[in-house]
């Protein structure tokens, strides 16, 4: 858990500890849902929702706002000035997972 000072005073964090693992195959050592595979984090996390008290078209909105925020990644990484060299390792996960969560979003499993 992080949190953010904000005018009010502190708040909770949007994002926290988010590392991606360049490697797909690679179990994850924190689990969504029970789920420890790259290949179905998304449906993983639409099942989650449920639990944390969001209705299914709420939980497809919120998944909605993070691809949005993160589909320019590629550029936001350029203009920090991350070497290619990562962007490239990296870029492989990260865009396979924005599409399974397009994916998710589409079909609002």
């Amino acid at each position: 858990m992080a949190f953010i000072r904000a005018d009010a005073g502190w708040q909770l964090s949007p994002a926290f500890d988010v590392n991606p693992e360049p490697e797909p195959a690679v179990e994850r050592h924190t689990a969504i849902n029970g789920v420890v595979s790259a290949e179905v984090e998304a449906e993983a996390l639409l099942e989650f929702a449920s639990l944390c008290h969001l209705t299914k078209p709420t939980a497809v909105t919120l998944l909605n706002e993070v691809v949005s925020a993160v589909e320019g990644w590629r550029s936001q990484a350029v203009e920090r000035g991350i070497r290619q060299a990562e962007i490239t390792e990296m870029g492989t996960v990260i865009d396979a997972q924005l599409a399974r969560l397009g994916e998710v979003i589409r079909l609002g499993r």
